[in-house]
């Protein structure tokens, strides 16, 4: 502030003396100054709460989101998120990013966590090329990889809050993004290797594979409409180490009956990874008039969970048994954005329809699942 102050008195003097020198010195902390803030500028603070109260049916109630209910309380007030990113974009002499950067924390009656701390350089000459590392979002499917403050419901689907647990994790990338320079398509072609244990430090030497491949291209109608069509295929490549003699995997006993079978190997204790492998597609189309917006929206999922007894989750640390199972789950929205124009600001009014489901075991069909027979099945098993 003292330097601001100091500018427009030397200003005056200038103005009052007309002396050259003085002059000189003023056109050069003005241009000190201007560089100042056109790097302020590549800077962005995003701060945003989400407090809410909840109220169950029953005292200790198990829930998903946000944590299972205390031992003797139905209700309770908490704050899901309390976010605090700081980003960093600075562009080039030809006018496309050349270096991104981005840390976020969130702060809530639990404590803190990291968020993301990544940072990407992207080539000066072209634009197209850049190299991400760090801890960030999983390059898998649409919603795992759209922010909590941009997208349209609280929570995101069951499918993909289970298969990404913390939708984050630490590894590299290779990233070819079109530019903002770029006019004709979006295009985004994401590959890297990740540890695999989302916010956990990672345990074993495997590290996995994730690539995501993306398109958008705007289509104008006349002079007041656009279309907006966009997709894109996912693919998750990975292993999870065996760390017990122990593995169930689902397949007929001597009646027929299909359950758990219990396959022990002590060989292939700390040495053998069963697969771990999903496959993704995504569509969005949306058409932008001039009092709003209509958006359609769907992704499904699939592939080969190793998970544990309880929990469709890969494991976070050594010493389970694994349960090999396949999986399947998808979600579709409907969104009707309404535009209102109160002088110079827009506001923008959201009515949101969502549907998801999750089928964690499509090797059996729900109504015949059943825990006789030592079958082993388990909540991981039930399908929402």
């Amino acid at each position: 502030m003292k330097r601001i102050l100091n500018i427009f008195l030397l200003l005056s003097l200038v103005t009052n003396l007309s002396a050259q020198a003085n002059v000189d010195s003023v056109d050069a902390k003005v241009n000190r100054i201007s560089k100042a803030l056109q790097i302020l500028r590549e800077f962005r603070l995003v701060a945003y709460s989400q407090v809410q109260f909840q109220r169950a049916d029953t005292i200790g109630a198990k829930s998903y989101a946000g944590g299972d209910f205390p031992a003797q309380t139905d209700n309770r007030f908490a704050v899901r998120r309390g976010r605090l990113k700081i980003s960093f974009d600075h562009e080039g002499k030809k006018g496309f990013r050349v270096f991104q950067s981005t840390f976020q924390i969130d702060a809530t009656e639990k404590g803190f966590q990291l968020r993301d701390f990544y940072g990407r350089v992207i080539d000066p000459w072209t634009g197209w090329v850049g190299l991400q590392a760090g801890f960030m979002d999983r390059p898998f499917g649409y919603e795992v990889t759209t922010g909590d403050d941009t997208r349209e419901t609280p929570e995101r689907a069951r499918m993909s809050q289970i298969v990404f647990p913390s939708e984050k994790d630490l590894g590299t990338s290779l990233v070819i993004e079109s530019p903002k320079t770029f006019k004709p398509v979006y295009l985004r072609l994401d590959a890297g290797a990740f540890n695999g244990t989302g916010s956990v430090s990672s345990f074993t030497k495997r590290k996995d594979f994730i690539g995501r491949l993306q398109a958008r291209k705007t289509f104008k109608l006349n002079e007041k409409m656009n279309f907006v069509l966009s997709g894109g295929a996912s693919y998750y490549y990975g292993g999870v180490l065996q760390s017990t003699p122990v593995v169930y995997t689902l397949a007929n006993d001597a009646n027929g009956i299909l359950k758990y079978t219990k396959a022990t190997d002590s060989s292939a204790v700390n040495k053998k990874f069963y697969k771990r492998e999903y496959y993704g597609v995504e569509l969005q189309a949306g058409i932008d008039y001039p009092i709003g917006t209509t958006t359609v929206r769907g992704e499904f999922i699939g592939g080969i969970q190793p998970g544990i007894n309880n929990a469709l989750t890969v494991p976070t640390a050594l010493g389970s048994d694994l349960y090999i199972r396949k999986f399947n789950g998808a979600y579709f929205y409907f969104v009707q954005t309404i535009k209102q124009k109160i002088k110079d600001h827009t506001i923008y009014h959201d009515f949101v329809f969502k549907y998801d489901f999750l089928n964690p075991n499509t090797q059996i069909a729900q109504k015949d699942l059943s825990t006789t027979n030592d079958s082993k099945v388990s909540a991981a098993d039930i399908g929402y």
